[in-house]
């Protein structure tokens, strides 16, 4: 009998179960980057707030490709075995 409490354990669970979350993720995403590049074509003055958005978001990009991705794969030179005392 297969009668799982933990929905991880149930069939077809795992990625594809949270592909509908990600798509309406980035549906808001987009809905919101337009919300935002709208505002910014209506209302001149709000360009520099959408300036500063778009730099934040950058920043944080660079922060996760740095230190996320590329020096994560970088061997760590204190990862050396040390000899019991």
């Amino acid at each position: 009998m297969n009668d799982s409490r933990y929905p991880a354990e149930r069939a077809g669970s795992g990625v594809r179960s949270n592909v509908g979350t990600y798509l309406a993720l980035a549906g808001l995403l987009v809905m919101a980057a337009g919300l935002l590049a709208l505002m910014a074509f209506v209302n001149i003055a709000f360009f520099g707030v959408l300036i500063v958005i778009v730099a934040f978001f950058g920043m944080g990009l660079f922060h996760y490709v740095v230190w996320g991705w590329w020096l994560s794969s970088l061997p760590s030179d204190d990862d050396e075995v040390m000899p019991p005392l």
